[in-house]
C-alpha cells in the first residue's frame, strides 16, 4: 500500500503563431528589399522562451521524491523509488512503466531538463539582446559618418548586395526545351514545369517569396579540374555570395537515374556545394509520392534563412 504520493506535473504549452505569423514576425521590408531583423528575432524567442518557462510547474523536485530504479522482471521493468528518511533508505514500489507515479517521475526528470535547457539559452540570447547590428545598405550607411554616406546611388554595388531583381535578370537559364512538351505542367506564374513534383517545388518557392531561377546551367569542375556544365533545378541567390541550389531527383528507384543522381551530388561536392549548407536535395518516394511538408519546412527553417533578398 503506497504511504506517500507525487503531485501531478503537466506541460501546457500554447503554440499563438501559426507558420506564416512567425515568418513574417521575422521579417521586415525596407524600400523593396526583405531582410531578417535578428534583434526581433532574438527578442521573439526569449519571449518564447518565458512563456514555455512559464508554462511548466516547478514545484517540485526529484530530489524531494529520490531516485526512480527498475528492475527487469519476465513481466517486464518493474520501478521503484530510492530515497532517505531520517537516514534510513527506504525503497518504495510504484509499478510498471504505465504506472501514474512512474509516468510523473518521468515527467519531472524531463521538466527539470527542459528548464536548464531553456534557462542555459536564454542566458546567452539575453547578453545579445538588441546588440545585433543590421548589415542591409541603408543600415551601414546610416551607422557612417555623415561625410561616407552614399548621396549619389553609386556606392555598394557589389554584387553581394544586387537586388533579387537585378540577380534574376543576370542568371542565364537554360535554353534547352522540356522533354516532353506535350506533357509539360503550368505553375501559378505560367512558367512551365518538367514533373509535378518540380510544379510543386516552383509554387512553394513563388508562394514563399524567395528569388529564384529554374533549369539553370551551372558552371562546375570535376576532379581533374575539367570545366563542366550540370544543370540545376533551382538556383537561389546566396547571401554570402554565389549560389543555393535545390535538386530534386524523382527516380531514385531507377538504378540508372540513381547513378547519375550521385554522380551530380559528387560534382557539387567537389565544387564547394555542401549538403544542408549552399545545396539542398529532396526527392520523390519509391511510390511517386512527395511530402509537400516536409519541402516546405526545408524551405523556411534551411533554405530561407540563407538566401540574399
Amino acid at each position: 500500500m503506497k504511504s506517500w504520493s507525487i503531485p501531478k506535473v503537466f506541460i501546457k504549452v500554447k503554440v499563438f503563431l501559426n507558420k506564416n505569423d512567425r515568418l513574417t514576425s521575422k521579417l521586415y521590408l525596407k524600400g523593396e528589399t526583405m531582410y531578417y531583423d535578428m534583434n526581433k528575432m532574438v527578442a521573439d524567442e526569449i519571449a518564447g522562451i518565458e512563456m514555455i518557462l512559464g508554462a511548466i510547474e516547478k514545484k517540485d523536485s526529484l530530489r524531494q521524491i529520490g531516485n526512480l530504479c527498475g528492475i527487469m522482471t519476465s513481466k517486464g521493468m518493474i520501478y521503484h523509488v530510492r530515497r532517505q528518511e531520517n537516514g534510513i533508505r527506504k525503497n518504495v514500489l510504484l509499478g510498471d512503466e504505465f504506472s501514474e507515479d512512474v509516468v510523473r517521475i518521468k515527467q519531472l526528470a524531463f521538466n527539470k531538463e527542459l528548464i536548464a535547457s531553456l534557462e542555459h539559452n536564454k542566458k546567452i540570447l539575453e547578453r545579445v539582446d538588441g546588440r545585433f547590428k543590421l548589415y542591409d545598405v541603408q543600415s551601414v550607411d546610416a551607422r557612417l559618418r555623415s561625410i561616407y554616406r552614399d548621396t549619389t546611388g553609386l556606392v555598394n554595388k557589389n554584387p553581394g548586395f544586387m537586388s533579387a531583381d537585378e540577380w534574376q535578370k543576370q542568371m542565364q537559364t537554360r535554353t534547352s526545351t522540356l522533354p516532353n512538351p506535350e506533357k509539360s505542367h503550368i505553375t501559378a506564374d505560367g512558367k512551365k514545369a518538367r514533373s509535378k513534383s518540380e510544379l510543386i517545388i516552383h509554387n512553394l518557392l513563388t508562394h514563399m517569396g524567395v528569388p529564384f531561377k529554374n533549369d539553370v546551367d551551372i558552371n562546375l569542375r570535376t576532379e581533374s579540374d575539367e570545366k563542366i556544365y550540370k544543370n540545376a533545378d533551382f538556383v537561389m541567390p546566396c547571401k554570402r555570395g554565389g549560389y543555393i541550389i535545390l535538386e530534386h531527383f524523382g527516380m531514385l528507384d531507377k538504378e540508372e537515374y540513381l547513378s547519375r543522381a550521385m554522380h551530380k551530388i559528387r560534382i557539387y561536392g567537389i565544387n564547394g556545394y555542401t549538403l544542408n549548407d549552399r545545396l539542398f536535395i529532396s526527392s520523390d518516394g519509391f511510390d511517386g509520392s512527395l511530402n509537400v511538408q516536409a519541402l516546405r519546412d526545408m524551405i523556411e527553417k534551411l533554405i530561407l534563412p540563407k538566401v540574399m533578398f
